[in-house]
């Protein structure tokens, strides 16, 4: 009995022994208690080919063939972008109307009441426009607006729109008074570019560049769109 435990134990060890061995010569030295294992970094990232039929060792440790080129960021050759948008250059370009510069021709409406500034418009009606003109033979806005505050107020204006703006009072629209001036911005800047004189009722009297001296209203889309105010000469 003592004899059979002995071979018994003597199998046990070599079984160990060998099994240690095999251990070993498969993954290497084992290491020390305590010690963590090492993690390379070509251990985890496998090596990718850039050519068909080489070896890729991945981090399993099994060989891999991979069928054909392996690509990491190039695009192969020979492939085609295709853009989801058109190119710039073959989009019609935007069509602007611009901004007239000059009021259009309008029908000739009169006031049908009656005040001072009224009755010194109407001799000058039909009068044609003329830069830096003033008189009946030709005569611009800042002009006409001077002429007939001299008629009716008997007030000398200067001969400038801005001119005319800087010695008057700016009031609000609902205190508008006949004889009022109108300023409006016709070439889409900030500063006023034509005069009017306010003759009641929504309604002023101007020497336009195309229509010459005329009247017109506060509400035709044109002038409401241009209009930057009203001001009052003090007498």
């Amino acid at each position: 009995m003592k004899k059979h435990l002995f071979y018994l134990n003597q199998i046990l060890s070599v079984t160990l022994i060998l099994a240690t061995s095999a251990c070993r010569s498969r993954n290497g030295a084992v290491p020390a208690r305590g010690t963590p294992p090492s993690t390379s970094t070509s251990s985890i990232i496998p090596s990718i080919s850039r050519e068909a039929g080489q070896k890729i060792v991945t981090s399993t440790g099994l060989p891999y063939w991979p069928p054909g080129p392996v690509y990491m960021v190039d695009v192969p050759t020979g492939f085609e972008k295709i853009a989801l948008l058109p190119p710039l250059a073959s989009v019609p370009p935007m069509q602007v109307t611009p901004p007239l510069l000059n009021p259009p021709p309008r029908p000739f409406r009169f006031p049908e009441f009656s005040n001072a500034w009224v009755e010194a418009s109407k001799s000058w009606m039909g009068t044609p426009y003329q830069i830096g003109g003033q008189s009946r033979n030709g005569i611009d806005c800042s002009g006409y607006a001077a002429q007939l505050h001299l008629d009716v107020n008997k007030i000398a204006l200067p001969h400038a729109t801005s001119a005319q703006r800087d010695i008057s009072v700016a009031i609000g629209i609902g205190a508008f008074q006949p004889g009022d001036l109108l300023f409006f911005n016709t070439q889409g800047a900030g500063n006023p570019t034509h005069v009017g004189v306010y003759l009641g009722e929504r309604m002023f009297t101007h020497a336009g560049t195309s229509t010459g001296v005329t009247t017109a209203s506060l509400d035709d889309s044109y002038w409401a769109s241009r209009f930057l105010g009203g001001r009052r000469v003090s007498r």
